[in-house]
């Protein structure tokens, strides 16, 4: 039995996979912007299978484009 201050309630997490899509990339030479329609705050973007931190790695704020 753990006695951890780290274990609390759980939370359940919902996902509507049926909105879900993935789209690939292959960037140009030095291309950093790419094009596409997405809902802001509900997008993931992984580099080479490495989930990117929005704000940090990349910029994606007006459902249309994101810059690395």
């Amino acid at each position: 039995m753990s006695t951890s201050p780290v274990i609390g309630t759980v939370s359940s997490i919902t996902l509507n996979a049926s909105t879900s899509n993935i789209t690939e990339f292959v960037a140009t030479s030095n291309q950093t912007t790419f094009t596409i329609s997405y809902a802001v705050g509900s997008i993931l973007v992984f580099l080479n299978g490495i989930l990117l931190d929005n704000g940090v790695d990349y910029t994606a704020t007006n459902g249309t484009s994101i810059v690395l």
